[in-house]
C-alpha cells in the first residue's frame, strides 16, 4: 500500500488534467483494503 498526499492525477485521467488529490491510497492487495476501511484512511 502506498499513501500520497497531494498526488497528481494526470496519468489517471483521459483528459491530460493536472489535478490533485488530497490523498491517493493505492492498494495492492485485500489485505491493504481491510486496512483503509478499519482505519479509516480515505
Amino acid at each position: 500500500m502506498k499513501v500520497s498526499q497531494n498526488a497528481s492525477l494526470k496519468s489517471y485521467n483521459t483528459f491530460g488534467i493536472d489535478v490533485k488529490a488530497k490523498t491517493l491510497i493505492s492498494i495492492t492487495s485485500l489485505d491493504d483494503l481491510i486496512t483503509v476501511l478499519k482505519k479509516k484512511l480515505c
